[in-house]
């Protein structure tokens, strides 16, 4: 996930595989040519691998964010079908740090858009470091500002304090995590972020999460 586009009216976040899938394409497209020269079946079963591949590669978002229209438009090309929508700055509640572990142990992440309908991933794949995931949601952040009111819990802190914004920040994506039951990537989240040992991370999550049930008992 990539700022592809940025001015002052406009923030256009792209994530893409496309290139993965034009890789399987072309491996696709060599196996046919032993197929087609030395007759070997073998090949043809792996095309047709290699091409299941690359539709499952074929992916794509994109999130322009209009400051003239106050509006966030998307599309997302999914298994060679577009879908599309269309998100008002103003309901736009939080922008969340989604994690879960990688295939190597590390932590890998996304940003997701929490509205008064729902969550918005911006993205398929979890991919990409903390430093970058941290940059691209304050440069959006940074974006939508002005058409955001003062009970934005990501905007609330003072600006001379940024670490009580980075604060704020991550405890509503620890929160949006627990209300999706994601209580294991919450925790992954907090260990990376805040640099604690599991027990510490656990007991940090614990805490947000009887937070959380007390305020619904409070409702």
């Amino acid at each position: 996930m990539k700022i592809v586009g940025q001015s002052p009216n406009e923030l256009v976040v792209r994530d893409s595989s496309l290139w993965l899938s034009a890789i399987f394409i072309a491996a696709a497209l060599l196996l046919l040519y032993f197929f087609v020269v030395q007759g070997d079946r073998r090949a043809l079963v792996a095309m047709a691998v290699t091409l299941a591949l690359a539709l499952v590669w074929a992916r794509r978002s994109t999130f322009t964010f209009n400051a003239a229209t106050q509006r966030i438009d998307y599309t997302r090309l999914r298994w060679l079908r577009t879908a599309s929508g269309t998100i008002r700055f103003s309901d736009v509640q939080a922008i969340d740090i989604q994690a879960m572990s990688g295939d190597n142990g590390t932590t890998i992440y996304r940003l997701a858009l929490a509205t008064r309908e729902g969550t918005v991933p911006m993205s398929d794949e979890y991919s990409g470091s903390q430093k970058h995931i941290d940059s691209l949601r304050d440069t959006i952040q940074q974006f939508i500002r002005p058409a955001r009111s003062q009970n934005f819990s990501v905007f609330t802190a003072p600006a001379a304090n940024p670490d009580a914004a980075r604060a704020a920040a991550l405890d509503g994506s620890v929160r949006s995590l627990l209300q999706q039951g994601r209580k294991v990537d919450a925790i992954l989240l907090v260990r990376e972020s805040e640099h604690l040992d599991l027990t510490e991370a656990t007991f940090r999550v614990n805490h947000i999460e009887n937070q959380i049930k007390s305020e619904e008992v409070g409702q």
